[in-house]
C-alpha cells in the first residue's frame, strides 16, 4: 500500500461518521436506568469513544473504545443483559446489549489469500456464493466471494487464462466466456473449471449472449469465418443456424416467447427479428406493419411480444402475436419514436419515448400508446434506470439538466420524499435489497450509495471499511449486497449487511 492510500485512508476515518451516528428505536421503555451503559445493538461498530451513537433514551452514553462487532441477544432482562468486552487497552464493563435490530452498514471483503486487489465486472450468484471477475494487479480472472473472504477458483486442466464474462446458470453448472490464449471461448464450472466439446460442430471460439431455450443452452459462437447460432444440451455443442430463412450470422436481444425463440440476427445488409422453434430458424413476416429492419427491448404483456424496429426512417413499437407484425397506435399522445427502457408496471409497459423535442415517459395499456400526468415541478423528461419498489415504480428523470429520482404510483409521476441525508441529485444502479431501494447519488462532491426505505432518502452507515465513493454492479447474495465501491485509489468490492 503507498504513503498516498495510506494518508487518504486515515484522513477518510475521521470522516465517517460526519454523515449521521447510527439510530435504534429498540430497547428498555423511555426513562429507564441506563446511566454509564454502552449502548451496542446488532451490526454496529464503534470506531472510537467519540463515536456515540444515538437513541430515544435517556442517559445512555458511549464509553468505550475500539469494540469489536457483536450479535445482539435477542431475550434478556436488564438486570442479566451486561457485558464485558476486551479491548486494546482494558476491560470494560457495563456494556448493555439490546435487542437486535438489523443495522445495515458497509464492511470492506478479506481478500483471503488470494491475490485479488481490485474490480468487479460480471457478478452472478452460484449455489450461495458469488462469482465474479477481479483483478490481481496484473491478470483478471474468476474469483468467488463466499461470505467470507475471497477466494479463487480451481481451473484443473482446461486450459483457462483469465477474465469471466456472461456468465448463466444451466444445468446445475455455471457457463461463461473466459481466455485461453488465443481468443475467448465458453467454460463450465462446477467446482472446478471444466472445457466444453465443441462435438462434431463447427464451433472454435467466442460466447455470446447465451439463454436457456428448450433445455439447452443457445448462444452465438465463431465458426472461424462468422458468428453463427449454436446450441449446447449438456453433452457437446451443434450448430443451429440453418433453416429456410436468409439469416446469416449474429444472435443477440433473445426473449422466450410462445415456446419459441426470438432474436436479432443479420441478413447480409440489416439486423432483424427471427424465430427459431428448436429445430431451425424462420423469417418473421412483416405483414402490413411497414417494418423493414432492427430488433430491440423486447418485453411481453398480456401474451403478445413488443419490441422496437426501424420502419426505414423511425424506431417505432411493434407488436407480434404469433403470426405477423402489427403497428401500436398512439393517437392520445404525442408519442413519435422510439421504445426504450421498457418495463411492465401495474399490467401495462411504461417505456422511454420521443415527442420530437424531447425524451420522456409513456404508458402502452395494451390497445394504445398515453402520456402519463405529471404531478411534480421537477421533472421535465427521460426515464432511466426503472425499478418497481413497494408497488410503485422510481426511475431517473430531469429537467433543466438535473436529473433526480422520481416515482410513477400509476396515477402521476412524483417527486421522492426527502431527503433525510446529504443527497443533492442523480440515481443510477438501483436496486431492492432488504426491503429497501439502494441506488448511487450524488452529494455535492461525489458519488455514494444511498438508501430509500418509502418515506426518505438516507445515508448509508459505514463499518470496518475504507469506502469513499460509487455503488456499481450491486448483486444480491444471501443477506449482502455486494458492490463495486472506490477506495481513493481503487474499484474494488464491498458488502452490505
Amino acid at each position: 500500500m503507498n504513503l498516498f492510500k495510506l494518508f487518504f485512508i486515515a484522513i477518510f476515518s475521521l470522516t465517517l461518521f460526519a454523515c449521521g451516528s447510527l439510530t435504534d428505536t429498540s430497547g428498555p421503555a423511555s426513562g429507564s436506568s441506563l446511566t454509564n451503559f454502552t449502548y451496542l445493538t446488532q451490526e454496529t461498530l464503534l470506531l472510537s469513544a467519540t463515536n456515540s451513537i444515538t437513541n430515544n433514551y435517556t442517559n445512555v452514553a458511549s464509553t468505550c473504545t475500539n469494540i469489536t462487532r457483536y450479535d445482539c441477544i435477542t431475550n434478556f432482562t436488564i438486570a442479566s443483559a451486561f457485558w464485558k468486552a476486551t479491548t486494546n487497552s482494558a476491560i470494560v464493563t457495563n456494556v448493555l446489549l439490546l435487542p437486535a435490530r438489523k443495522i445495515k452498514a458497509i464492511f470492506s471483503i478479506p481478500e483471503g489469500g488470494s491475490g485479488y486487489q481490485y474490480s468487479l465486472y460480471s457478478p452472478i450468484v452460484y449455489n450461495s456464493k458469488l462469482y465474479f471477475e477481479g483483478n490481481t494487479g496484473g491478470l483478471a480472472k474468476i474469483f468467488e466471494y463466499d461470505g467470507i473472504s475471497i477466494k479463487n477458483v480451481s481451473e484443473g486442466s482446461s486450459g483457462y487464462q483469465g477474465q469471466f464474462s456472461r456468465p448463466i446458470v444451466y444445468n446445475t453448472k455455471l457457463y461463461f466466456s473466459g481466455w485461453y490464449g488465443s481468443g475467448y471461448k465458453i467454460f463450465e464450472y462446477y467446482g472446478i473449471i471444466n472445457t466444453v466439446s465443441a462435438g462434431a460442430s463447427d464451433y472454435q471460439k467466442d460466447f455470446y449472449s447465451p439463454v436457456i431455450y428448450n433445455s439447452a443452452l443457445v448462444f452465438s459462437g465463431d465458426n472461424g469465418s462468422a458468428n453463427k447460432l449454436y446450441e449446447y444440451d449438456g453433452a457437446s455443442i451443434k450448430n443451429v443456424s440453418a433453416g429456410t430463412s436468409d439469416y446469416l450470422y449474429g444472435f443477440n436481444e433473445a426473449i422466450v416467447y410462445n415456446s419459441k425463440l426470438y432474436f436479432c440476427g443479420y441478413d447480409g445488409s440489416v439486423s432483424k427479428i427471427y424465430e427459431y422453434d428448436g429445430v431451425s430458424i424462420k423469417n418473421v413476416p412483416a405483414g402490413s406493419s411497414g417494418y423493414q429492419s432492427e430488433f430491440g427491448n423486447p418485453i411481453i404483456l398480456n401474451s403478445k411480444l413488443y419490441f422496437f424496429g426501424s420502419n426505414g426512417g423511425q424506431i417505432k413499437v411493434y407488436e407480434f402475436a404469433g403470426t405477423g407484425l402489427k403497428n401500436v397506435p398512439s393517437p392520445y399522445s404525442d408519442y413519435q419514436s422510439g421504445f426504450f427502457k421498457p418495463v411492465v408496471y401495474d399490467s401495462k409497459i411504461i417505456f422511454l419515448g420521443n415527442n420530437g423535442s424531447e425524451e420522456k415517459i409513456y404508458l402502452f395499456n395494451g390497445l394504445s400508446i398515453y402520456n402519463i400526468a405529471i404531478s411534480s415541478a421537477n421533472y421535465q423528461e427521460g426515464f432511466y434506470n426503472p425499478v418497481v419498489y413497494n408497488s410503485k415504480l422510481y426511475f431517473q428523470g430531469k429537467k433543466g439538466g438535473l436529473s433526480k429520482v422520481f416515482m410513477y404510483d400509476g396515477i402521476s409521476i412524483k417527486d421522492v420524499p426527502g431527503p433525510a441525508s446529504d443527497y443533492q441529485c442523480g440515481y443510477s444502479n438501483a436496486i431492492v435489497f432488504d426491503s429497501k431501494l439502494y441506488f448511487q447519488g450524488y452529494n455535492g462532491n461525489r458519488q455514494i450509495i444511498y438508501e430509500y426505505d418509502g418515506t426518505a432518502i438516507k445515508n448509508v452507515a459505514l463499518g470496518y471499511c475504507n469506502y469513499y465513493s460509487e455503488f456499481r454492479k450491486p448483486a444480491v447474495m444471501n443477506s449482502e449486497l455486494v458492490f463495486e465501491g472506490f477506495d481513493g485509489i481503487y474499484y474494488i468490492i464491498y458488502t452490505l449487511k
